[in-house]
């Protein structure tokens, strides 16, 4: 689990930037932690137990480049960046501990747990407030479609009314559709609005 998860959460960081976590940079590190979780699988413990140093030393300059990576966005002010920035050093500090903590170099206090938890939190916050904006971004998008509709239905409101000519639309029940001229009106004596084809046009059928 700590070889594959370091693929599973750097992917879920290039869902949130992803111009920040390439895409050559995801399928090498995949390829790197499958190789180590294949020696994990198919040799004693022993053996697989030698691949633990070389693993975290390479997770050391694949975390230092991510932090790179965010400390870019951050700069660029993108969006969501620097909160995660924060939660990124956070939970990396926990990993970072931790390992230092099983070569002997720290007291036996884990913190990795409680760091990633609070990573948790943090990205939880994030996704929370991408989705709230994606919420109002398609409202909005529904009334500049509906002031569209709108206006376009005025105009061709305006085009048939110019004419001395009973013009409508039916839709699949032959029931009227708006707009229509107003000239239809005086041509039946009536509101043909929503009427059904045979209430005006043919009332003896």
């Amino acid at each position: 689990t700590f070889y594959l998860g370091g693929p599973i959460f750097f992917e879920f960081l290039r869902y949130l930037f992803k111009d920040y976590v390439p895409k050559n940079f995801m399928k090498g590190l995949w390829i790197f932690t499958l190789f180590f979780s294949t020696i994990v699988l198919f040799t004693s413990p022993p053996i697989f137990y030698k691949t633990l140093k070389p693993f975290q030393i390479a997770t050391f300059f694949v975390l230092l480049y991510m932090m790179v990576q965010m400390i870019r966005a951050s700069i660029k002010n993108v969006p969501h960046s620097r909160i995660c920035l924060g939660g990124l050093f956070i939970f990396f500090f926990g990993i970072i501990w931790d390992m230092l903590l099983y070569q002997g170099f720290l007291p036996f206090i884990e913190l990795t747990f409680y760091t990633s938890i609070t990573f948790v939190f943090i990205q939880s916050h994030i996704i929370s407030i991408k989705f709230s904006e994606a919420y109002k971004f398609a409202e909005e998008l529904n009334k500049k479609l509906e002031d569209k509709v709108s206006r376009r239905t005025k105009v061709i409101s305006n085009l048939l009314n110019s004419l001395k000519s009973a013009v409508f639309a039916i839709d699949k029940d032959l029931k009227v559709l708006t707009p229509f001229s107003e000239y239809s009106k005086t041509l039946f004596k009536k509101d043909i609005s929503h009427l059904n084809l045979f209430e005006f046009l043919f009332p003896h059928y």
